[in-house]
Formats: structure tokens, sequence, C-alpha cells
């Protein structure tokens, strides 16, 4: 428990809306934070704050309501004024699409299904555009599988770096892995220091999903990838999709990374409705459970000590960071103003999960420049809907310090840029465990702050 009355510890800076009261009870005095967007409230002792769970799950967390139904006095204490981020365009992330094609072609995908790739004087127009950036960028060049456009990965590089002299640019991809060992693959990444993480869904029929029919031969084929790698000494992450065939199993995916060395993993939960075919999706209610079960075996083994797990590093950042590092977990969404994503031909688009949807095209780089887009009136309007006091269903939330919102999750969730994300519920959830452990658990707390 947290015994002082100031605002919440963190290791870099206060956060600013986060305070804290002072919870009377029986005559006792515990700790409490309060969530000063919502009037949210939680208690600092385990059955404290299990209470204030309880009620939160009742729709009423107003601080007056809570107050009159526990029958308890609060003294507030220190209140701080909210802050959010100011949208400034500043892209660091610029994701560049070489082409689609790919060798698994995974059926819940959400990449377009096209053979195009990216022209010489598309790269031209790409690379200048990038080049107009006044800071340190970092370029992930997606696909289909990436690895299958080396010559135009290489190209784009070679550009860049010519045309960005004395300007910081770095660069990754994200690979299925399953080409990585083909002749020349590892001399072209450690060549161009191009940093690589690995989807992979997890061990035997966990990835039934991913690689259906060809199962066994990919599994056999990944693994020794996998184990190559290691040992030759290569840092990489695991991203896998949480759906049907790994569903209440994760768990067995940590084991998996941390008995080969991997220590950083990210979970995308793969919602019904969501990907190309929604046969693999799974519902809101087994998203949290299999989150929460991996979020239980994280803790309670104290295996944050041994591996990163980005999808709840997030959250302890926002609750303890003013920084809010993770670029898809702002106030406001930093879509067209900390990302650009640019297709095979060259349009632009505010990020990632956006290309494609030509409503929100910004421009093409033939025609664009980035202070067009900084100055438009179309971005500026994306922008104002996404900001706090526009968000209608988040600004209720007893959680919404904590999370954030993401234009795109919204957008395909109900056709709204301010309505709730897709993993909604998901999170929710996450995020009150991690607040819990942040409050009842020291470790953890000293591990989060110290991190």
């Amino acid at each position: 428990m947290i015994e002082s009355a100031a605002p919440l510890p963190c290791g870099r800076s206060v956060v600013p809306w986060v305070a804290r009261l002072h919870y009377l009870e029986d005559g006792g005095q515990l700790g409490a934070v309060i969530n000063n967007l919502s009037g949210a409230w939680l208690g600092g002792g385990k059955k404290e704050i299990r209470k204030v769970f309880d009620h939160l799950r009742t729709g009423t967390p107003r601080l007056d309501a809570l107050s009159s139904n526990a029958q308890a006095e609060i003294q507030r204490s220190e209140i701080l004024t909210a802050e959010v981020d100011q949208p400034t365009f500043r892209p660091h992330l610029a994701v560049v699409h070489v082409g689609h094609v790919c060798n698994i072609d995974c059926t819940y995908c959400y990449a377009p299904k096209t053979k195009k790739a990216m022209a010489p004087e598309t790269m031209e127009s790409v690379t200048d555009f990038i080049a107009t950036l006044p800071h340190n960028v970092f370029v992930q060049f997606m696909g289909g599988e990436p690895l299958l456009y080396r010559d135009q990965i290489s190209r784009l590089i070679g550009l860049l770096e010519r045309k960005r002299q004395g300007l910081e640019t770095t660069y990754g991809l994200q690979t299925n892995g399953l080409c990585l060992l083909d002749k020349g693959v590892l001399e072209f990444l450690d060549k161009r220091k191009i940093r690589f993480g690995i989807s992979y869904d997890g061990p035997g029929t966990m990835s039934e999903a991913r690689f259906e029919r060809r199962l066994p031969l990919l599994q056999d084929k990944l693994e020794r990838v996998v184990c190559e790698l290691t040992t030759r000494g290569y840092k990489f992450g695991i991203l896998a999709v949480l759906n049907r065939s790994n569903q209440g199993r994760l768990p067995l995916l940590i084991d998996w990374c941390l008995d080969r060395g991997i220590r950083h993993l990210l979970v995308n939960p793969l919602l019904l409705g969501q990907g190309k075919n929604s046969t693999h999706g799974i519902s809101n209610e087994s998203s949290i459970a299999s989150m929460r079960e991996l979020f239980r075996y994280w803790v309670d083994n104290k295996l944050y000590k041994k591996i990163d797990i980005e999808n709840f590093q997030a959250f302890e950042d926002n609750a303890t960071d003013l920084g809010r590092p993770y670029m898809c977990r702002k106030q406001s969404c930093g879509a067209g103003r900390e990302q650009l994503a640019f297709d095979t031909a060259g349009n632009v688009f505010p990020c990632d999960y956006l290309v494609g949807e030509e409503q929100f095209r910004l421009g093409n780089t033939r025609d664009v420049e980035p202070r067009d887009i900084e100055f438009s009136a179309y971005m500026k309007s994306l922008h104002d809907q996404v900001q706090p006091d526009n968000l209608r269903d988040c600004r209720g939330c007893p959680m919404f310090a904590f999370c954030g919102n993401c234009m795109a999750s919204s957008y395909f969730h109900d056709g709204t840029l301010n309505g709730r994300r897709g993993s909604c519920h998901t999170d929710f959830s996450s995020i009150k465990d991690i607040v819990f452990e942040l409050l009842s658990n020291e470790d953890y707390r000293d591990h989060v702050l110290n991190r």
C-alpha cells in the first residue's frame, strides 16, 4: 500500500492526471488515487481496491456517487490539473509499404492483397518526402513479407542515407521469419543495420490459424530459424496474434520465448469482425480472459523481470510516466503527427492501419510535402475529432486517464474516429489489473518505477 498523500510516484515525472486522496473509513486512513478526468478513484489496500472495482462495475464511477454509496468520507488532497498531449507535428515513425506479396498469406492478415511493388520513381518521391523531416526518423518496412523485397529496401535505404545526411535514420521490419536463413538475408540485415521482429502465434497448434495446413512443416522451419538466430546472438521480439488457435494458452508462449532467450513480446487480439477472415476472431470475453491469464502468469511468477510484454508496459507507463512513449496509447491519437504511412504508390496516410482507406489519404508524395500535411485543414479536423473532450464514449470511463485513443481502431469498430477502440473491453480489464498491482504489489511497483 502507498501511504503517502502525495501524487503517485514515478520514475521520471509526476503524472498530472493522477492525484492522491485520503480515504477515511472506520477511523483508518488509506491511500487512494483519482482519475481527475473522469472522477473515478482507486483505494490503497487490497480489500479497498476490490471494493472500488466492484463499484466501478455498477456503471456509476463518479466520485460523489462512490462517496455516497460506500458511506465513506473522502477528503480531497492536491487534485492536479489534467493535461493531455498537444497535437504537434513531429513524425518520427515512417511506415513504408514496399510490396504485398507474402510467402504465407495468413487469412486474418489486414494487408492489401496485391502484387504491386513500389516502383523506382515512387521511391524517389517517398524518400524526398521523408528527407525533409528535420528530426530523427525510424523507418519501418512493411509487406506482405518485406524480406521478399530486399532490392526495394536496399534502394530506399541508399536514397535516404544520401538525402538525410546529418540526420539519424534507423530501420526495422516485421517478418514471419521463414526466410531469415535464406542465402544472404542475415548479411543483408546486418549490413544495413535493420532491426527485425518475428510474427508467431505460439508453439504447436497455437499457430494453426497462421500456418493452417502447412503447420507441421512451417512450425519446424521456424523453430530451426529461431534456434539459429539465438545461437548467433540476434536480439528480436515476438508479435503474436491472439486468435481462436491460441486463446487461453498464452502462458505457453511466454515459456517458449524464455526458453529461447527472447525478451520482448507483443500480443494483438483479433476480435470477431476484424481481419479478412472472421472465423479466426475471438469474443471480447475470450480476449479479456486470455490477456488476464497472461498478466497473472507474468506477474505471479515475477516474469516481468525476464521478459517485456509491450501490452502491459504501455499502460504501466501511462500510469507512471508523463511522456507516454507508446504512440498508439496517447491522448490524443498520434496518427498523422507522430506517424505517417506510405503505400506502394506513394500515397500518404495518418498511420499504418489506415493504409488503403481512401477517405484518409492525405495526398501523394509526388504532390505534397510534410508542411502541406502539417497545416492541412483535413488533418486538423482529424485531430479535433480525437481530442479528449470529444471522446464521447471515453469521458466517463474510470480508466480514461490511463488509456489512449486510436482513430483507426475506433473507425474500424463503429465508423467514427472518437468512439471506443475495438479492444476497449480488453484494455479496461488490463488497466484495472495493472493499477491494482501498482497499488498492492510492492515488488512489481518498484520494478515498474525503476524500469
